[in-house]
């Protein structure tokens, strides 16, 4: 298994997982934002095509509590996830690099969970796709897969590179044996990602199967047929995947509804499970709230009844 602490920064030892749990249920009720407003997440200039949730404000501070908190076995299995949520502090320092906004690195990788040896990218002035860079051992990204990824950085490309490091990540986690809940976790998220893709490809006429991953509980091949038959199924397939009503085919509402499910998933897991599922379903809590509140700070440019269909309950 990719061990994914090596990118992470290294805390102590940590506490027994029991000990985690009951801590971590005595602060669940905070994260009801109608009574503690504090968990924030700030939106960032320019970054479209990076994952969805950067942890900022109090959600990173929370996430590095959790981490610390962890034994090395609990952090080991869990490291997937705070990743992905690092990755985009990654491709946020690499667009202010590519921009010319050296000055402003720094800010977006503020409070980071990233080891000193990831960090060094963005102060060296090596090449962040360098065949040996801790970049591409984070992506596990072959010989091939690196060498592009340099020629677009080098090219300005910037929405080639980012989306191949999205899905290199995504991929590399998906072929990993992970525990239950994060496997969980990746292979809904996968859902998301790729079905917004396929709406947003339709919806504009752009097709391109490349932009489908694997992992995810559709598989690929589903994606790309529904593609060529030019998504006279999408409404039967997105009922059967999100299990509810109609959604709309729109790919904010397609994305809408699948984030809602995922986050269903998750809670119920960590209603018939615990353990790790109530770990794994506190963090994503965490970011959710803070989503929410990002959305109700910007409500003003889609008002109250928009923001109504941008939440997740």
């Amino acid at each position: 298994m990719h061990d994914g602490t090596a990118f992470l920064a290294s805390p102590p030892e940590g506490f027994p997982t029991d000990y985690l749990l009951a801590r971590l249920k005595s602060r669940r009720p905070r994260l009801d934002v109608s009574q503690h407003p504090g968990i924030r997440e700030r939106a960032l200039p320019r970054e479209p095509q990076s994952p969805p949730g950067l942890p900022q404000g109090g959600v990173r501070e929370e996430y590095r509590w959790v981490y610390r908190q962890m034994d090395p076995g609990l952090r080991k299995r869990f490291a997937p996830y705070f990743l992905w949520f690092e990755l985009r502090s990654i491709l946020i320092a690499l667009r202010h690099l590519r921009y010319g906004e050296k000055e402003l690195v720094p800010l977006s990788i503020a409070g980071s969970m990233l080891s000193p040896g990831v960090r060094v990218l963005f102060s060296s002035a090596g090449a962040p796709f360098a065949d040996a860079s801790p970049l591409i051992r984070l992506l596990q990204a072959q010989v091939s897969d690196a060498r592009q990824l340099a020629a677009w950085y080098r090219e300005g490309k910037g929405r080639e590179y980012e989306r191949k490091v999205v899905s290199l990540y995504l991929e590399g986690v998906g072929r990993e044996r992970l525990s239950t809940p994060v496997g969980l976790f990746f292979a809904l998220l996968t859902d998301v990602m790729n079905l917004v893709s396929l709406a947003k490809q339709l919806r504009w006429g752009v097709p391109d199967t490349a932009a489908f991953m694997d992992g995810g509980t559709i598989p690929r091949q589903l994606l790309c047929d529904e593609l060529q038959k030019g998504g006279r199924e999408l409404d039967r397939l997105l009922r059967k995947t999100v299990l509810r009503g109609t959604t709309e085919s729109v790919p904010e509402r397609v994305e809408h509804a699948l984030l809602t499910r995922l986050t269903g998933r998750i809670r119920g897991e960590a209603r018939t499970r615990s353990g790790e599922a109530f770990i794994l379903a506190y963090l994503w809590e965490c970011h959710l709230r803070a989503r929410n509140e990002a959305l109700r700070f910007r409500a003003g440019s889609f008002g109250e009844e928009g923001l109504a269909t941008e939440l997740i309950a």
